[in-house]
C-alpha cells in the first residue's frame, strides 16, 4: 500500500479506469477458445478410453478382480449354489443321481457340503487362476479356435468328492466336467480392444491443441484456468465412475459377482482421478493468481492514463516523486507547497 504523501491531488482515489483493449485481442480469443475446446474435447474422450483400456487389459488387475469376488461373503455364496448345482447336474446327471439315491447317498445334499470345501482348496483356486488368465488372454490379446481346458478344475473337484464321498466317486464317468464351454461361447474381443487402443491415441493427439491455445490467447491465464476447471470435472467424472460402474454391471447381470469384480477393477480410477483433481486445483488457483496481478496492472494503467502520463504510476513514493519532478508536477525542494 502507498505511504499517503500529504498531497490531496496525488493521495486522492485512483480512477479505476480499464485499458483499451488491444487490437487483435477478440480474434486471438475466438481462435484460443476453439483450440481449447477441441483439446479438451479430445483429452477427454481419451481419458475415458485409456480408463477402460487400464480396467481391463492386464491379466493381473482381471484375476485379482476375481480372487475379489471369490472372497467376498455375499457372492461365495452366491458361487457356492452354483458349484452345487453344477456338481449334481454336470457331473453327476440326474440318472447317476437316482442311482445314488437308491444306496442312501444324496447327491444333491452332498454337493451343497462340499461347493463351500470347494472355494477353499488350493488346487481349485490355481485352476481358476489359470483358467482366467487363458479365458482374458483369448478373448482380448489372442484369439484361438481351441476350446478351453476345464480339467485341472474338474478334477480338484473330483479329488474333493472322492475324499468326501468316494463310494459316490466311484461311479463318475471319466468324462464329466463340472462346466463346459465350447468354442462358440468365447467371445472374440481382440478386434475392439486393438481399435479402443488406436483410437485413444489418435484422439489424445488432438491434445496438441491446449498448448497451442495458451500460446494464441492474450491472457494465459484464462486458459489456465480451463484447463484447471476440466481438471476437477475430469476427476470429478472418475470418481463417479469407480463408484457407479459397479452398480451398473451388477444390475445389468443380476450377479452380485459381476458388480464385486467391476467395484475390484474401477477402484483403480480412484489414484488418478484425486491427482487429476489436485493438479486442477493448483492450476485454477495459479490462475486465479495471475489475473489479480493482471487486473491491479491494468488499473494502474487506467490511473496513468486517466492523469494524462504515459506510464503507469509505481508503487515507490520515490519513483514516483521522481516521475512527477520530472515533468514539472513536483517541486522536491518544497514537499509542503506540492501540489
Amino acid at each position: 500500500m502507498l505511504q499517503p504523501t500529504g498531497s490531496v491531488y496525488l493521495d486522492a482515489p485512483r480512477p479505476t479506469v480499464a485499458a483499451p483493449p488491444r487490437r487483435g485481442e477478440g480474434a486471438r480469443r475466438a481462435v484460443a477458445g476453439i483450440l481449447l475446446a477441441i483439446g479438451l474435447l479430445s483429452l477427454t474422450i481419451a481419458a475415458l478410453l485409456g480408463a477402460f483400456r487400464v480396467m481391463i487389459h492386464d491379466p493381473e488387475t482381471v484375476m485379482t478382480a476375481v480372487d475379489t469376488a471369490l472372497d467376498d461373503p455375499a457372492v461365495r455364496t452366491e458361487i457356492e449354489l452354483e458349484i452345487a448345482d453344477a456338481i449334481s447336474e454336470s457331473m453327476f446327471g440326474d440318472q447317476l443321481v437316482a442311482l445314488l439315491a437308491t444306496y442312501g447317498i444324496d447327491v444333491d445334499a452332498e454337493a451343497d457340503q462340499i461347493a463351500p470345501l470347494v472355494l477353499d482348496d488350493p488346487a481349485f483356486r490355481t485352476a481358476l487362476d489359470d483358467l482366467v488368465t487363458t479365458t482374458h488372454t483369448r478373448v482380448l490379446l489372442e484369439p484361438t479356435d481351441e476350446v478351453l481346458d476345464m480339467t485341472a478344475i474338474t478334477q480338484a473337484v473330483r479329488d474333493l468328492i472322492a475324499r468326501e464321498i468316494p463310494e459316490a466317486e466311484a461311479v463318475l464317468p471319466p468324462e464329466s466336467a463340472l462346466f463346459q464351454v465350447s468354442a462358440d461361447q468365447v467371445p472374440d474381443l481382440t478386434g475392439p480392444v486393438d481399435a479402443l487402443d488406436r483410437a485413444a491415441l489418435a484422439v489424445a493427439t488432438g491434445g496438441l491443441f491446449v498448448p497451442l491455445a495458451l500460446i494464441a490467447h492474450p491472457r494465459r491465464h484464462r486458459v489456465a484456468a480451463w484447463v484447471g476447471r476440466w481438471l476437477l470435472l475430469l476427476g470429478l467424472v472418475a470418481a463417479l465412475l469407480a463408484v457407479g460402474l459397479p452398480y451398473l454391471g451388477g444390475r445389468f447381470t443380476g450377479l452380485l459377482s459381476v458388480e464385486v469384480a467391476i467395484r475390484a477393477l474401477s477402484t483403480r480410477l480412484l489414484a488418478p482421478a484425486a491427482i487429476a483433481g489436485i493438479i486442477g486445483m493448483g492450476l485454477a488457483s495459479a490462475a486465479a493468481i495471475l489475473q489479480k496481478r493482471e487486473e491491479s496492472a491494468t488499473l494502474d494503467e487506467g490511473a496513468a492514463a486517466a492523469l494524462g502520463f504515459d506510464e503507469p504510476l509505481f508503487d515507490l513514493q520515490s519513483s514516483r516523486e521522481m516521475e512527477l519532478s520530472q515533468r514539472g508536477l513536483v517541486d522536491v525542494s518544497h514537499p509542503l507547497t506540492n501540489i
